[in-house]
Formats: structure tokens, sequence, C-alpha cells
């Protein structure tokens, strides 16, 4: 590609470089697998949120455990009841109406009708938290199950709580087989009538596909059942008016975790000034209230100190909204995060947010945007428009901080579109779901939340030389989609942009294949995804033209370890861009991690040139409450 000489050459170069930084140290690592095939039909397209399928509940001899079916992941804020639990979903939907478990004296009992605010109750178990929680794959196809294990209260005349009960010992967690599957539905009366909407659907359709898998035959049996159980009936039977209601509905949470953070770099920099090991402390807190049905307001706040770099000192606001449901319509307002797309090597489409620079350079860590947004589900899937006034700067390491490039990126001479960072920007988005399919078509009009980087004075120092980040207007197109085959999974995104400087289009299509249950339990998942962009080296990432390949090992434990490890590699043998992720929990409320992010390249001056001694690996101990 021909370049022009002279001050431009280097203006360009150099941005280049640095913005390679930012973007080029690809996503989430290996988080892969995209996909090659964008189709627009499918059979049956459905509402496109994740979908409760069912409850499962079993009896271990010295706890009980909830397995809740789900066609995608969706972690549920767990908050301690007047008689047990309470799991709040937001934006999921239950596709059987009310469903109930039992198994001992634990009874798990799941509420439609909250609209974003999806709820299960789980009364008959003590504690003020679940004795552990945890997510496994789907045992066939796709899918996640979310695993709750708690200590249940005892018999004592009919489910009366016994005060002068002591918690018993904690056992290490079999596997799902290893649970005797308890299918005992309590009777139904003259009041629940099986044809009405909110009807009771009781989780004894599985029986027999469990009944091979009860290797507990000598454990000892449940205690015995009440003679005469209380009639079940539908929750606003049970609830009959606002009062009652707000004990279960009218919660408060709080929840968040706090954080040590080392990351020793493996090189001295290439200036020798900055340090060879870094260290920072974190902490983030979320605040929840549901003041009553349909109606939820949200805090999540994030902050940071650093041992070294002044920039990663820092406080950020990811939530801070009002969510309403209005039958099938959801509005929301305020600070929030969105995620688009299928790829998890680079999301091309996920244009929502601004990405928090500081924290990582795997982009995954988002600030949060002033928006209102309102969704409405539909048959044929989710309609959904947002309206954002704001656009919130990337904030870059300091003049101490690594990884860095030659020249420190000085926010505060940033540059908007219209002149100043309150700009409105617009998005729209289709999406839908069906058994095999997934699919999202979206449009943005408004401010990039990717800078363009180009060389000033400091005005602190005239004589050194700075970025300054310049925030220009696009317009952008983008689709993702997912087709799940089994074991097999085939992804895909793709965009094309509009703006003053250099129109372009790019895409990710790839794969992944999971092979279940190897060595016991594990799962090993195979990954391969192409990276292209059309302005070939004038794009900002060195991997305008490139393959990942990885490999993902989940032990599924109760310690949920996992292991990621990829690289990717540029075509034109400029270098190559290696990650390893690791992670387990310790217990059940720690949390262990480790990630590497190391960038190789060829003898040839590249765009990797100016990264090359800033190799590191970091370690991760979150402590959660």
């Amino acid at each position: 590609m021909d370049r022009s000489t002279g001050e431009t050459d280097t203006f360009r170069s150099v941005a280049a470089q640095h913005r390679a930084l930012l973007n080029g140290f690809v996503s989430h690592g290996f988080c892969f697998c995209v996909a090659a095939a964008f189709v627009f039909t499918s059979s049956a397209v459905t509402a496109a949120l994740p979908q409760i399928e069912r409850l499962r509940a079993g009896e271990h001899e010295d706890y009980v455990r909830l397995v809740i079916e789900m066609s995608q992941t969706s972690q549920p804020d767990i908050v301690p009841s007047v008689d047990g639990f309470a799991l709040f979903f937001n934006g999921v939907q239950s596709a059987r109406g009310i469903d109930i478990a039992t198994a001992g004296p634990m009874r798990a009992q799941l509420e439609t009708g909250l609209g974003d605010l999806t709820a299960i109750y789980i009364d008959g178990v003590t504690g003020m938290q679940p004795m552990r929680n945890f997510t496994l794959d789907a045992e066939r196809g796709s899918g996640i199950r979310l695993v709750l294990d708690f200590y249940p209260k005892p018999f004592d005349n009919g489910f009366a709580e016994t005060r002068s009960v002591q918690p018993p010992r904690r056992t290490p967690v079999p596997r799902i087989s290893a649970i005797r599957w308890a299918i005992s539905p309590p009777p139904l009366d003259d009041r629940v009538q099986p044809t009405q909407r909110q009807q009771v659907a009781y989780s004894n359709d599985f029986s027999a596909d469990f009944a091979a898998d009860d290797v507990m035959a000598g454990a000892p049996p449940p205690p015995p059942r009440p003679s005469q159980p209380a009639p079940s009936a539908p929750i606003r039977a049970i609830l009959p008016d606002l009062k009652s209601r707000d004990r279960k509905i009218n919660q408060r949470a709080f929840y968040g975790y706090v954080e040590a953070e080392a990351r020793p770099y493996l090189e001295a920099s290439g200036d020798g000034d900055r340090p060879r090991v870094t260290g920072s402390v974190a902490a983030q807190l979320t605040a929840q209230w549901a003041p009553k049905d349909n109606h939820a307001l949200k805090v999540t706040g994030f902050g940071r100190v650093d041992a070294v770099d002044s920039q990663r000192t820092h406080a950020e606001v990811r939530e801070a909204k009002y969510t309403g449901s209005y039958g099938d319509a959801t509005l929301t307002l305020g600070f929030d995060t969105v995620f688009w797309g299928t790829a998890e090597s680079f999301h091309l489409v996920d244009i929502i947010n601004q990405i928090d620079g500081v924290e990582d350079i795997d982009e995954e860590d988002k600030r949060g945007e002033l928006m209102v947004a309102g969704h409405y589900v539909s048959p044929i899937g989710t309609f959904s428009a947002y309206a954002m006034p704001l656009a919130r700067q990337r904030t870059f390491p300091g003049a101490d901080g690594r990884p860095n490039g030659p020249l420190v990126v000085d926010t505060d001479q940033a540059q908007f579109a219209g002149g100043n960072e309150w700009h409105l920007s617009w998005a729209a988005r289709y999406s839908a779901t069906s058994r095999f399919f997934d699919v999202g078509v979206s449009y943005f009009d408004g401010i990039a939340r990717d800078p363009r980087l180009t060389i000033g004075l400091d005005n602190d120092d005239v004589t050194r030389l700075v970025f300054i980040p310049n925030y220009d207007e696009i317009r952008q197109v983008g689709l993702d989609a997912q087709v799940t085959l089994g074991p097999l999974l085939l992804k895909g995104e793709a965009i094309q942009q509009w703006n003053d400087l250099d129109d372009y289009a790019a895409f990710i299509a790839g794969f992944e294949y999971t092979a279940f249950n190897l060595f016991g339990s594990a799962d090993v998942g195979l990954l391969s995804e192409f990276l292209y962009d059309d302005r070939g080296e004038g794009a900002p990432l060195p991997f305008e033209e490139d393959v990942f390949v990885g490999a993902r090992l989940s032990l599924n434990n109760t310690s949920d370890t996992n292991i990621l490890a990829g690289a990717i590699v540029d075509l034109d043998g400029d270098g190559a861009f290696i990650n390893l992720e690791a992670s387990t929990r310790l217990g059940k409320d720690w949390l262990l991690s480790l990630d590497a992010r190391i960038l190789t390249q060829s003898d040839q001056p590249s765009a990797f040139q100016v990264f090359q001694d800033d190799d590191f690996v970091q370690f991760r101990l979150q402590r959660y409450f």
C-alpha cells in the first residue's frame, strides 16, 4: 500500500502503533469462534431473551440442590428473604409459566409476570447465602445449568423451623449424577386449573432421564414428608395482597467483590524508566432495590487504586439505572452496560459502551453509558432502541503506566465532533433466537467509541509530544449470528462503517467445537477464527488479516476451573499475540485468576515493535460477598 512521506507518514505511523496497543491485544484472550454463516431465515423464531427451561431439585445426605436449566447464561442476583432466598433474573423469560421443584424440605417456585425481574423463590433452606453455587454446560447441546446448593431446614411438624439446628458439615459436591432426584410434586386442588396461563408445571417429566444416573443407592433416605402436605397454588394465590407480596419482592440487595492484583512484566521497559512490577487494589459494589412489581433500581460502582499509574487510579460508574417493565416492553433510564455480538476475539458490532482502557488490554471492561433504552419483545424477536446524549472518553495509561506506547495520550485535549462530549448518539437493534439459530442486526449513528489519535504538544510542557484523541462522528451497520449444531457452534460478526476519513468493512468468522465429558467430567473446546479488515495495513489494528487458534478446558468442578489458551497470528508475518487465561474458585467466596499477554514479532519493523518489552503476567485474587 502506497504511503505519503514526511510529517504525515510519521504522524500516521506512530498513531497506528499506539492504537495497536489499545485494540490489538485483542479481546478476552482466545475467546473465540465466530461464524461464517450470516443467514437471516430460521424456523419458528421466538423472543431473543434467555429462557429458564425447567427447574430440577435433588437431595444429598447433607444438602439440597436446585438446578436451573437455561437457554443462555444469565446470572441472578441472590437475595436472602424472610424464609429462604429469592433469585432475581434481569431480562429472562420462563418457557413454562410457573414451575415448581421440590427436594426434601426445599421448595423452589418460579414466578413469571415480573417483566424484567423474573423470580425464583426458595423455601425450606437456611443460611444468609447458598452453601455454594456454580455453572455447568448443558448436558446435551447448547445452554447452561445454574447449580445452587443449600443447607436444608429439618422437618419438624410439617416444615416448622427449628431454631436450635446446627448447620450440617460440608462435604465435597458430587456431580449431578450423584444426586438423588426427588420427584414428588405436591397435589393440586380445585383452585389450580392446569389450563390456566399461570399453571403449575411440576418438574416430574425428567424422572426417566435421570433414573439411571442415581449412584447413591446406599445413601440414607430423606426425612419423611408431612402426612398432609398443604395444597399448592399459583404464587398470586399464595401472596394475595401487595403487603405480603412485598415480603418477597421489596428486597434490597447489596453485593460485590474486593480484589488484589499483581502484574509483573517479563522485561524492563524500553526507556528503562517504568517499573517491572505493578500492584493495585480494587472493589466493585452493587446496590439493587425492587420497590414494587415491575420496577427496579440498580447502582454499580467500581474503583481502583494503583501503586504506580495515577491514571489507573480511578472510580467508575458502571450502572446507575431505573428499569421498568410494562407488559412486553421494558424501559431503562440512566447509566447502563450493553453487550452485542457473538465473537469474542474482537467485538466488531459491540459499540454502545466506551472501553475502560486502563483496566486491561482485552477491551472487556466497559464504562457505563448514559442512555434512554427501550425494548419490545414480540413473537418474532426483540426490538431495541437507544438514545445516548453523552459520549464518554476512553481511558488510557499514564506516563508511568504499562503497557504503553512511546507517547502518552492526553485526554484533557480530547476533541469531539460537534464541539464537546454532549452529543446525541442513537442506535437500534433487532435480535431473535430459535432453537438452532441466533441473529442480531444493528445500526449506530453518533460518536465513535474508538478514538483517532493525532500528535500534539503537551499543554504543561510544550517541548513534549503527546497523542490527542479525536472522537469522530460515524454511522455503522452490524450483523452478528450464531448457528448451534449440537457441540458445533458457527459464529460470525460483520460491520460496514461510514465516517469522514475512511469508510471500511470488516468481519470475523469461525467455529467452536466442544467435546463433552472427557477425562471423566471435563469439556474441551477447539476454537478457530479468521479476522479481516478491508483497510489492509492502513487499519489501526495489526490484525487486519489473521487467524486465531485456541483451546479451552473446563473441568466442570465445583471450583469452576477453566483454562483458555490461544494465539492470533498475523498472516503477513508481522507477529502474533499469545494469550493464556486461567481461573478457579477457592471455596465459595474467593476467585483466583491468572492471565498472560505475550507479543511476538518478526525481525522486520512492525506495529508490534514498540510494545515488544511489555509482555506481562497478571494475578488477581477476588473476594465476593
